[in-house]
C-alpha cells in the first residue's frame, strides 16, 4: 500500500513539474505595426536571491532578415530599478539577472518589436538553473574587459615607445646640428683670424715700404 501511494505522489509531482514547464513557457506575437501590439510586460513573482534566466527564443526562424537590433528586453524591480536593457542579436538569447537577497517579490518584464512587422517569439523563465551559464557569461565578460584593459594599455606603452623613439630622434639630428655648427663657427672664426693676421702682415708691410720710400727710414 505505501508503494501505491509513493507511487502515486511520485507521479503528481512529476506531472506538476511538467504543468510548471508548460506554463513556465509562453509564446507571443509582438506586432510592431501598432503601438499597442508592440509591446508586452508581463509580472513574475521570483524569490529573492536568485539567479534568474529569461529565454527569449524568436519562432518565425528568418535568420536571413534579422539585422540584430530588432528586439528589446527590460527588467525593472517593484521599485522601477531597472535591471536589464538589453538589445537581442540572436534567434534565441538568454538573459540573466539577479535578485536581490529577501523574500518572493515582483519584477517587471518588457519585450519590444523595434521594427514594423509581427515576430513571433517563445518565453521561457528558469530560477537558478542558468546560475552556471550566467556566472561562465559573467566570467567571459570579466575576461573580455581584462583583454581590452590590456589592449589599451598596450596601445598606450607603444605610443609611449614611439614617442620615445621620436624625440631620440629628434635629440639625435639636434645634436649633429649643433656639432655641425660648432665646427662651422670654429672654421669661420679661424678664416676671420688668418685674415685679420694677413691684413695686418700686409699693412705692416706697405707701412714699412712707405717710409723707406719717403726716407723716413
Amino acid at each position: 500500500m505505501s508503494c501505491i501511494k509513493l507511487y502515486n505522489i511520485l507521479f503528481l509531482v512529476i506531472t506538476f513539474s511538467l504543468i510548471l514547464n508548460i506554463v513556465n513557457s509562453t509564446i507571443l506575437h509582438l506586432d510592431g505595426t501598432t503601438k499597442q501590439t508592440k509591446k508586452v510586460c508581463f509580472q513574475e513573482h521570483l524569490v529573492g536571491d536568485s539567479t534568474i534566466q529569461v529565454r527569449i527564443k524568436r519562432l518565425d526562424n528568418s535568420l536571413g532578415s534579422i539585422n540584430g537590433n530588432e528586439l528589446k528586453v527590460k527588467i525593472k524591480d517593484i521599485y522601477g530599478n531597472h535591471l536589464k536593457d538589453d538589445v537581442l542579436h540572436a534567434l534565441q538569447s538568454n538573459v540573466f539577472f539577479r535578485t536581490p537577497a529577501g523574500g518572493y517579490a515582483n519584477y517587471e518584464i518588457c519585450i519590444s518589436n523595434m521594427v514594423s512587422k509581427v515576430i513571433p517569439i517563445e518565453v521561457s523563465i528558469d530560477v537558478d538553473n542558468g546560475r552556471e551559464e550566467a556566472e561562465q557569461v559573467e566570467s567571459k565578460e570579466h575576461i573580455d574587459k581584462i583583454g581590452n584593459v590590456l589592449q589599451q594599455l598596450k596601445e598606450q606603452i607603444l605610443a609611449v615607445s614611439e614617442n620615445q623613439d621620436y624625440f631620440k630622434t629628434r635629440e639625435e639630428r639636434f645634436r649633429q646640428t649643433t656639432e655641425s655648427t660648432a665646427d662651422r663657427v670654429f672654421y669661420v672664426g679661424l678664416l676671420q683670424f688668418l685674415v685679420l693676421i694677413g691684413a695686418c702682415v700686409w699693412q705692416m708691410t706697405s707701412l714699412k715700404s712707405f717710409f723707406k720710400k719717403k726716407k723716413l727710414l
